[in-house]
């Protein structure tokens, strides 16, 4: 994963009004990362956001179909569960 998603994606949510980024995993090409607000720690909330960053030409999607989102959301428990 390159830090270059990483800025795009962290300057996105941050516009938002979100404050809390990490990495999701990485598929074709694609960056993703699951973002929320810190004070909604510990409460569910409905499906966990996810976006996607193409780190070459820099554009954002949001994802929305749910097994892109079940995915995404799968690669970031592993990715926290690796210390990573």
């Amino acid at each position: 994963m390159t830090d270059k998603a990483l800025n795009i994606a962290t300057q996105h949510v941050r516009r938002q009004g979100f404050d809390a980024i990490e990495r999701a995993g990485e598929k074709d090409g694609q960056e993703y990362f699951h973002f929320w607000r810190k004070a909604s720690e510990g409460h569910k909330l409905g499906n966990p956001l996810i976006i996607k960053v193409n780190p070459l030409s820099g554009k954002i999607t949001f994802v929305e179909r749910l097994d892109e989102l079940m995915w995404a959301f799968g690669e970031y428990k592993k990715l926290k569960a690796d210390g990573r």
